[in-house]
């Protein structure tokens, strides 16, 4: 008979559910010793595949440290390349700009001659070998902003619309396809800047009208003062009515390399030249932006902050910075 011990003591009747559990033997199993070993094995081979991609991972890391210092290596010697280029170009531009100068300077005097073609051949001469200069100062720039470095201002008191008055007549004299105008009150408009990049942005924003505007055609220059709050700026404005830029490429326009979607296929260029613009305007403090519609044109704005009368040394140190 199956019976259990009750807490009292006595037999206790068991039911058939533990009876059943009685009569079987307890067991407790254990993993045999060669489910050990594989278990073991697939960690070891988890370790070592661990340990390969470790290694490649760290060959990895290698070769792209030896690629960094490698092209580091590059960008050094093509700095150094461009640094010198400019240099053996600007001596005989520089050259020739002063022959220029002296031949005019003699014809003017001596009055050599009747024919006024000479002296504007000479203008010219002048004005494309100062070209070729500012065109080699851009590259020397590009260089210095894909390396990173900041530009170096030399900032003195500058005219904006006399040099926006000199490179109107500078570009006037390369065509007789486009009609360059200035406007302005007559006043000057001078703040503490770097007269020549300056004039490099000017002289970028000149080109590019004529660029876009293949047909010909106005290019409208202003320079005037605009109030922002208790600031005055100075406001220099670049009117074509040529191709005009997509909707879509306008918030691209300053981007290194970018160029517009009705330009790439079938007008040169890098896309270089206003992204070089905006850095040297942001430099000095100011902003550069564009309004344009496709086939209408477009105007670019350049804002550039005023002195204060009281303190425009003030600027001068501000405009500096890094």
């Amino acid at each position: 008979m199956n019976r259990g011990i009750a807490m009292n003591g006595r037999p206790k009747k068991l039911d058939a559910k533990q009876r059943a559990s009685a009569r079987e033997p307890a067991t407790h199993e254990v993993a045999p010793a060669s489910e050990h070993a594989r278990v073991d094995e697939e960690l070891r081979a988890q370790v070592a595949s661990l340990a390969e991609e470790n290694a490649a991972v760290y060959e990895a890391l290698a070769a792209r440290d030896r690629a960094l210092a490698e092209l580091r290596d590059a960008v050094r010697q093509r700095d150094s390349f461009v640094a010198s280029m400019s240099h053996d170009l600007k001596s005989p531009l520089t050259s020739i700009r002063m022959q220029a100068h002296l031949l005019r300077d003699r014809v003017e005097r001596l009055q050599l001659s009747s024919d006024d073609r000479l002296l504007a051949g000479l203008t010219s001469i002048d004005s494309v070998a100062t070209k070729m200069t500012s065109m080699l100062n851009e590259l020397l720039d590009v260089v210095r902003l894909q390396s990173g470095r900041p530009l170096e201002l030399a900032l003195r008191p500058t005219d904006l619309v006399a040099l926006a008055r000199q490179a109107v007549l500078d570009c006037q004299q390369l065509t007789d396809e486009y009609s360059f105008q200035l406007a302005s009150d007559g006043a000057a408009v001078v703040g503490f800047w770097d007269g020549a990049r300056l004039e490099r942005v000017l002289m970028n924003l000149l080109s590019n009208a004529m660029k876009y505007s293949p047909g010909g055609g106005d290019v409208e220059v202003a320079v005037g003062r605009e109030n922002q709050g208790a600031r005055a700026v100075a406001l220099l404005s670049v009117r074509d009515h040529g191709m005009g830029i997509p909707a879509a490429d306008l918030p691209l326009v300053f981007q290194r390399f970018h160029r517009a979607s009705n330009v790439v296929s079938h007008i040169p260029g890098v896309g270089l030249g206003l992204a070089g613009a905006q850095h040297i305007v942001e430099r000095h403090g100011g902003t550069i932006s564009v309004e344009s519609r496709e086939g209408s044109g477009s105007t670019f704005l350049v804002r550039l902050p005023l002195p204060r009368s009281s303190d425009p040394a003030g600027f001068a140190a501000t405009s500096d910075r890094d």
